[in-house]
């Protein structure tokens, strides 16, 4: 779902925020819905001749490629209003006054890109997951198996914690917790119903199927109808005395 910063408009878009970056790498994205195609175009086309590289090569150029937009967006939107560009700044600070320089290195140090990027790929190495976000940091998941951004974070972190969720489960029980976890983000704003799912292996990726799915779906549907209380838990509690 894309929703506006105040939340005043929230709409379904068809477009997956599911990217391809190469024939063995995805990416996703948080935040900004916009900011970071630069980003991924640079990405793909330093690697558009190779077939099968590096992810941390590619993890290394994503983080390259977000700190040169969050200082290009720093000196638009921070330093353009003092008619300076950074560099300007560092050449001229020792002349400017004290209160201005604090000012703008406050600034600086406070100003974030509304972007996070979850990298998955697979390559000879293994499977790979990474979360990049402001300043232009990436960090590892490979060994917790699982990473949520976004809105509905929080729910969809629970529901893996819940599961007891481990890289070492088997595709389709992994697959099945991933989308419970997905659907009790919905409960968080800004989380539309449409679900997109792209299986990763070492012949590359492909978007799953909309029947399966439409599986997952009626397996989870089966789940949310055991976990409703039924009538013999409620005749048992109306037995619970209060005072």
């Amino acid at each position: 779902m894309l929703t506006t910063t105040d939340l005043s408009l929230a709409f379904e878009h068809e477009t997956p925020k599911i990217e391809g970056l190469t024939s063995n790498c995805v990416a996703l994205t948080a935040g900004s819905a916009l900011i970071h195609e630069p980003i991924f175009r640079e990405v793909r086309k330093r690697f558009k001749e190779q077939p099968k590289p590096s992810i941390t090569r590619i993890v290394d150029s994503l983080v390259e490629e977000y700190q040169k937009l969050r200082l290009k967006r720093l000196e638009q939107e921070v330093f353009r209003r003092y008619g300076l560009t950074i560099q300007e700044f560092y050449s001229i600070q020792e002349r400017l006054h004290d209160g201005v320089v604090m000012r703008l290195m406050e600034e600086m140090r406070k100003y974030t890109l509304d972007l996070h990027i979850l990298v998955v790929g697979v390559n000879s190495e293994g499977a790979h997951l990474y979360h990049i976000h402001n300043p232009g940091i990436a960090v590892p998941f490979n060994a917790l198996g699982f990473c949520c951004i976004g809105t509905g974070q929080r729910h969809a972190d629970t529901t893996f914690a819940y599961r007891r969720y481990s890289p070492s489960l088997p595709l389709k029980k992994a697959l099945l917790i991933a989308y419970e976890a997905k659907k009790r983000a919905e409960m968080a704003g800004g989380v539309g119903k449409i679900t997109d799912i792209v299986i990763l292996d070492k012949n590359g990726w492909y978007f799953l199927p909309e029947d399966s799915k439409d599986m997952l779906e009626e397996v989870y549907n089966s789940i949310e109808k055991r976990a409703i209380y039924p009538k013999e838990v409620e005749t048992e509690l109306a037995k619970l005395h209060l005072k």
